[in-house]
């Protein structure tokens, strides 16, 4: 009967605590949710700025079941003065905000993005601004290399009331802010209830508490324990969700990223193929090396006196007085690059041009010497001289050369001399192309201005041969005002063998000037043999077998008419009598 008595008195209770907790079970829930994700939307990053404005809450007024005055009407039928068993000592009270004013409770948060210069003095500077907030601290630190790509971020954690002031502060670390959020989340509601379920849950402990010291028996003590111990740790999973509400209403979170300044390169590229005269492309590129946008980014590219400016890509504006062409970059974000170019004609005497590029950013840069890039067009003269005439020539008879000149540079040789030293056997006679013999050197001089990249010319000259029957040799240069960046081919020497008698008619082998000049002529000669012994042996043979076959047949024919004219001298000869 006892038993049965303390198993209704335990079970009334906990209907009684059930009603109280019914009503808020599911902000309950909903807390535990809130509540977890707290933490994880102060780390978050947002795009734009926010502000939540506090919206006032209506305060829910739970009511308190009068727990003890159906507790004790129950305890005084069914339980008898007794002396109190020992029991356990309860644990330390929890601490039960009163609420009978309610305080707004709010959880502040806010994320800040700031472009460094230098990571370090903007890591010391934030240490030094934690200092001097009491009850300030840094939760968290991941500070990266210092390097344009790579973001460092700091968990702060401050008294509420320290929250702007902290946010002001930070947002001078950095030349420029990027991002900024700032979020409230009002949690009174969550507040309350979770401070009366409390309430609820410690006033019925103390009541269990009074019905254990009134149990009768061993059975009555331990089931109402049992009962106590699940209240317990009831009150210690509400007390540390208050706990962890009360620590994010009194400590704001702010999460600081630290973003390096931005590199911001230019680079430009050298021409393949330009010549002098011509037109030919200027190209460059702008790219940014880094995690944040370049605003404003200004492109300038200078160029040579000698660059005459046709057209410019990507909306390019040129400057006749600054001689220029300039772009701009409204935005330039992380890792985007820009390849611009211009159109210029080549017109100038140097031999070399030069093009030089800038580049500038409203937006705060790291320091570098990229921003600025140069190309160089070096140009240069290549003359060559080709030299063609008759390897052999009778005493007394004209012979002719023609001369042909080239320049193979990219830019313009000027005041171009074309020089034939004749030998002492010659004689000039004459020379075109406003060729001018010079007696005392003996030599045919033609004079040229200037001779084009890619030019191409030729000259001959018409000389005697006057000397006695041997061998003659004729020197021909072509020199300019510009270094020769390949004068190998500037000169050539060409030997004349002078025969004793007339024999223009006659096929004669020209050895060549050269020894490899000899070699191929030989080796011509020597094919020319070999085709003909095979012309002949395929013409030929057939030809012969055609031309056999009658002379075969004839003397077959005067065979067999001998044959029989003997045969019949046999037979008429006289017989012999004897």
């Amino acid at each position: 009967m006892h038993r049965f008595r303390a198993a209704f008195i335990v079970l009334f209770v906990f209907a009684l605590m059930a009603c109280g907790e019914a009503e808020s079970s599911a902000e309950s829930l909903d807390f535990d949710d809130q509540a977890m994700a707290v933490s994880g939307m102060a780390m978050a990053a947002e795009s734009e700025a926010m502000v939540v404005r506090e919206v006032p809450v209506e305060v829910e007024v739970i009511r308190e079941v009068p727990v003890e005055v159906v507790v004790e009407k129950v305890v005084e039928k069914s339980v008898t003065a007794a002396p109190a068993p020992a029991i356990a000592p309860a644990a330390a009270a929890p601490q039960v905000p009163d609420t009978s004013v309610v305080e707004r409770q709010i959880i502040r948060t806010g994320t800040l993005s700031v472009v460094v210069t230098e990571l370090a003095a903007a890591v010391t500077q934030v240490d030094d601004i934690m200092a001097g907030i009491p009850g300030a601290f840094v939760a968290a630190s991941n500070i990266q290399q210092d390097d344009p790509r790579r973001v460092s971020t700091i968990t702060l954690r401050v008294p509420v009331e320290a929250f702007d002031a902290t946010l002001a502060a930070l947002r001078n670390v950095g030349a420029e802010v990027i991002d900024e959020d700032i979020r409230s989340q009002d949690v009174t509601a969550q507040y309350t209830d979770l401070t009366a379920r409390l309430r609820n849950a410690t006033a019925a402990e103390q009541q269990l508490l009074d019905i254990l010291t009134r149990a009768q028996n061993v059975q009555d003590t331990i089931a109402v324990q049992r009962e106590l111990t699940v209240v317990r740790e009831r009150i210690e999973v509400l007390q540390g969700q208050l706990n962890l509400l009360t620590n994010q209403t009194s400590l704001a979170t702010i999460v600081l990223r630290l973003h390096p300044a931005a590199d911001l390169i230019v680079m430009r590229e050298i021409p393949s193929h330009f010549r002098m005269h011509d037109s030919t492309s200027l190209s460059l590129s702008v790219w940014n090396e880094g995690t944040v946008d370049l605003k404003q980014v200004e492109v300038v590219d200078r160029l040579d006196p000698g660059m005459i400016f046709l057209a410019a890509s990507d909306g390019g504006v040129y400057s006749a007085a600054a001689h220029t062409v300039s772009w701009t970059i409204d935005r330039l974000g992380p890792g985007e690059a820009r390849f611009l170019g211009s159109d210029v004609r080549l017109e100038s005497e140097a031999l070399e041009m030069e093009a030089r590029a800038e580049v500038s950013t409203s937006s705060p840069e790291s320091v570098g010497d990229n921003n600025r890039a140069e190309a160089t067009l070096t140009f240069h003269v290549d003359l060559s001289i080709f030299k063609d005439g008759p390897a052999a020539v009778p005493v007394g008879r004209d012979v002719a050369y023609n001369l042909e000149y080239r320049n193979s540079g990219n830019t313009d040789a000027r005041n171009v001399r074309l020089e034939e030293r004749l030998s002492d056997g010659m004689q000039f006679v004459r020379a075109d192309g406003g060729g001018r013999f010079d007696a005392e050197r003996n030599a045919i001089v033609w004079e040229f201005p200037r001779l084009g990249p890619g030019h191409t010319d030729h000259v001959s000259y018409v000389a005697r041969v006057e000397a006695d029957a041997g061998r003659l040799q004729t020197d021909t240069a072509i020199t300019s005002d510009e270094p020769d960046r390949a004068d190998v081919d500037n000169t050539s020497t060409t030997f004349l063998t002078v025969l004793p008698e007339d024999v223009a008619d006659r096929e004669i082998w020209n050895p060549g000037d050269t020894a490899g000049e000899s070699v191929d002529r030989l080796g011509q000669l020597a094919q020319w043999a070999v085709d003909a012994g095979v012309t002949i042996g395929i013409i030929g043979v057939p030809v012969l077998v055609v031309l056999a076959i009658p002379v075969l047949g004839v003397r077959a024919i005067r065979r067999r008419r001998r044959a029989r004219s003997a045969g019949a001298a046999v037979e008429e000869a006289p017989t012999d009598p004897a």
